[in-house]
């Protein structure tokens, strides 16, 4: 049986995951940023690749181009793709890495 996401939170949270804040909504989050990776986008941002792993459904509403605080950090969201049995969501993040 699949754990709830609640559970996967609270295992995230112990082994070390980052606080993510969208609006009044907090979880915990595994983030990376990737080395030397920088992207420029169409309106000149530039910035590293950066990517927080989430269990899946627990930030109602979050979406493309939605404003993320990682560990203190802000973000926008540029994408998001469920992994493996869709437990865990990856979050790919641009700005403030």
């Amino acid at each position: 049986m699949r754990e709830s996401p609640e559970a996967i939170e609270r295992r995230i949270k112990r082994s070390g995951g980052k606080p993510v804040r969208f609006g009044a909504q907090l979880t915990y989050g595994h983030f990376e940023v990737a080395d030397a990776v920088v992207f420029e986008e169409r309106d000149g941002v530039r910035g590293a690749r950066a990517k927080v792993t989430i269990a899946t459904g627990v930030l109602h509403g979050c979406d493309i181009d939605s404003e993320l605080i990682v560990d203190g950090r802000e973000f926008e969201v540029r994408d998001q793709r469920r992994v493996d049995d869709g437990a865990l969501t990856d979050i790919w993040l641009s700005g403030d890495a």
